[in-house]
């Protein structure tokens, strides 16, 4: 072989692992907008892979991931998402709180060791995205059963765009809000980010080039305490997010939560969830027979029609495409649903029926 030849030989091969292994620069786009919804899975929070190799063309390896259980992020409107907290959150120009999506979230519970505890439910988080940066406006929940809305005096930037290798940035966000029974309830919060590598990624679902960001969050709560007239600070809490981030996939392909370990020590992983098709286990699955429900017309365009057995009148439907992604869930209605299906792209999808740990599916072709 001439030198001319394993030179250029060795440009290609060279040239080749270059573009397996490429940065990328994430912007609003590649985040989630009202009306997405994406499956994730979540497996043991034991892991014996590094999670935190950071720098230039790293390959990190998650295929063994085993999930154990699994939820659909719904990113909702802030109209719809809850109408006692819509007027706070409309996204209106002159609006300081103006959101343009809104998603559930776990409780809140803050106090515990030196004053009583007090959670907060059926939390909607409420974010504004836009081409400058996607960040946390507020928001609502149940405080003492009454639905009440919270908006940050200042915003919690969840990522700065452009994200880049390298990319850093810092936001400090707070709120206020009156606790029943217990006071006034004051929040700080510092996130630092840090995209501080990129590489390739792979899960269960597939392999993707990413960028990942850290976030470091420092949370501190003070309670002013009604009945005695003082106030208290509670000791501040620090948590980490890994987050792995592809294009187009509108929220973290894997995200590891961790929080320190006593006096410095190792991290402990707190949660780990990835994105994912839907998974059913091979035993002891009960089957929805076909013949106790049908769809009709198929093919559709606009709309189809789904009728079931009284036994199963209020089951789940869903709609995945070939892909495996899940696309629409909803509800049966008194055992009949019409479905709006024009805005889905045309093509075959499965559609799942289930209750109660019980599954049946159907094909359905939208022309």
């Amino acid at each position: 072989m001439s030198f001319k030849r394993i030179i250029l030989t060795a440009f290609f091969f060279s040239t080749l692992y270059l573009t397996s292994f490429s940065q990328q620069s994430l912007n609003d786009s590649d985040f989630a907008n009202a009306g997405d919804m994406i499956r994730v899975s979540k497996p043991s929070n034991t892991l014996s892979i590094n999670y935190k190799t950071a720098g230039a063309n790293v390959l990190w390896d998650f295929s063994s991931l085993v999930w154990q259980t699994q939820a659909v992020d719904t990113f909702l409107s802030p109209i719809t998402a809850n109408l006692a907290y819509a007027v706070l959150f409309s996204n209106l120009p002159f609006n300081k709180y103006k959101s343009n999506v809104a998603k559930r979230a776990n409780d809140i519970t803050t106090g515990g060791s030196f004053i009583q505890s007090f959670t907060f439910t059926d939390v909607i988080n409420y974010y504004y995205k836009s081409n400058k940066d996607y960040h946390q406006t507020g928001f609502g929940a149940s405080v003492g059963g009454i639905p009440t809305p919270i908006g940050f005096k200042h915003p919690d930037v969840l990522y700065k765009f452009p994200i880049n290798f390298g990319s850093k940035d810092t936001s400090l966000s707070d709120y206020d809000i009156a606790v029943p029974n217990m006071g006034t309830l004051a929040h700080q919060q510092t996130r630092i980010n840090h995209a501080d590598a990129w590489g390739k990624l792979i899960t269960p679902y597939g392999t993707f080039d990413v960028t990942r960001v850290i976030s470091e969050i420092v949370a501190a709560d003070s309670v002013y305490v009604d009945t005695f007239n003082f106030g208290i600070k509670l000791p501040p809490s620090r948590t980490k997010e890994y987050k792995w981030i592809a294009k187009g996939m509108k929220e973290p392909v894997l995200q590891i939560n961790t929080r320190p370990g006593r006096g410095g020590g190792a991290e402990t992983i707190t949660a780990i969830h990835y994105q994912d098709s839907l998974r059913v286990r091979a035993t002891a699955i009960e089957q929805i027979s076909s013949d106790k429900f049908s769809i009709y017309p198929i093919p559709a365009s606009n709309t189809i029609y789904i009728e079931t057995t009284s036994d199963l009148a209020t089951a789940t439907v869903q709609f995945y495409n070939v892909e495996g992604r899940e696309i629409l869930e909803q509800k049966i209605d008194n055992g009949k649903t019409a479905i709006n299906t024009s805005q889905l792209e045309r093509g075959i999808y499965i559609v799942a029926l289930s209750k109660n740990g019980a599954f049946g599916y159907k094909k359905i072709i939208l022309q």
